[in-house]
């Protein structure tokens, strides 16, 4: 069981590029058990399980692994083709030039390119039409996928030294942090791109054909779940509160479980743009997403151990996660 959620805004920019001829838009949603209040909520979350089925119906529907994000079509099967070329790499760094290479020839929207400067090793996304207005989505997922795909090939968590986008702060800033897994990110940047250290491309390649075919059976979700061993706080104190959401142990136990002074937790989780507030509301916000969306469990069941005493409490919290309430976020057959 993963309890991971996805913003709503994510899930809007798959939908926003679909033909509207012969689409039955609402019918789309509820075969992924997302109710179209979600979608139009821009603060509201959904299932990793559900966002995934739904990018994958509607990049079968536009044969298009980029949905509609480039000018041109990116082919269905673009992206296996790259992955069995990047196995057969020795080390992360030669497998991110091959993957900069592959795209290249393919030569469809925003193209990536290895440059080498002093903080370390960056990719750098570049248009390739000038003419083609390239949305924020598409910068995003292009990075994040760069990004996923090197930690499954190590198999372990790179951290990225910084994140660099061309555009102004948008709305759902606060979702980058996430995104990239607690790299800094920079707006208004003179370009694109995603700086790694140069010792993180020496770190060896080490899956094979045999974990590919795994992989590619559900990239998206293989990539979107990575649990990785990280040293933020914010992923120790995460951890140890989604042992019990019942009983999530006070900031000074959590402190003192691990070896530091509760104040310099505080200050390191605000360091890393949370709080334990923070974490407990996430913590209990996946837990009950996942619970309504992927099981029968009763409510009352999932409001007590999401560690809510009131079931009326429990309405409340979840009607500001997702714009509904948890009886009309269920999908009633």
């Amino acid at each position: 069981m993963k309890n991971i959620t996805v913003p709503s805004y994510f899930a809007a920019s798959l939908l926003k590029n679909i033909p509207n001829k012969n689409v039955n838009y609402l019918e789309l949603l509820n075969k992924n058990d997302i109710r179209a209040q979600v979608i139009e909520n821009r603060n509201a979350r959904l299932s990793v399980e559900s966002f995934i089925s739904l990018q994958q119906d509607i990049t079968n529907l536009m044969q298009d692994e980029m949905i509609g994000h480039f000018e041109q079509a990116m082919p269905l099967g673009a992206f296996s083709i790259c992955c069995h070329s990047l196995i057969h790499s020795t080390t992360v760094g030669s497998a991110l030039e091959r993957y900069c290479q592959f795209y290249q020839i393919v030569n469809r929207g925003l193209l990536p390119k290895v440059a080498f400067q002093k903080e370390g090793v960056s990719v750098i996304l570049t248009p390739q039409s000038s003419s083609f207005i390239y949305d924020r989505y598409a910068y995003e997922a292009c990075l994040y996928y760069i990004h996923r795909l090197l930690n499954w090939l190590s198999n372990s968590f790179i951290q990225p030294v910084q994140a660099n986008f061309d555009y102004a702060y948008p709305e759902h800033a606060a979702q980058y942090r996430p995104l990239f897994l607690g790299t800094n990110v920079i707006f208004d940047s003179d370009r694109t791109e995603l700086i790694f250290s140069a010792s993180a491309m020496d770190l060896p390649v080490v899956q094979d054909q045999q974990s590919l075919s795994k992989f590619l059976q559900n990239p998206a979700y293989e990539m979107a779940i990575q649990g990785y061993e990280t040293s933020h706080w914010s992923s120790r104190v995460s951890k140890l509160i989604q042992r019990d959401l019942k009983n999530i142990p006070s900031l000074e136990s959590l402190a003192q479980t691990l070896s530091v002074h509760p104040q310099t937790l505080r200050r390191r989780l605000k360091v890393e743009g949370t709080s334990f507030q923070g974490i407990k509301n996430d913590a209990r916000r996946d837990y009950a997403i996942y619970k309504l969306s992927r099981t029968r469990e009763s409510i009352d069941n999932i409001s007590l151990k999401a560690g809510f005493s009131e079931i009326s409490t429990f309405f409340r919290a979840f009607k500001t996660w997702t714009g509904v309430t948890p009886t009309s976020y269920r999908r009633t057959d």
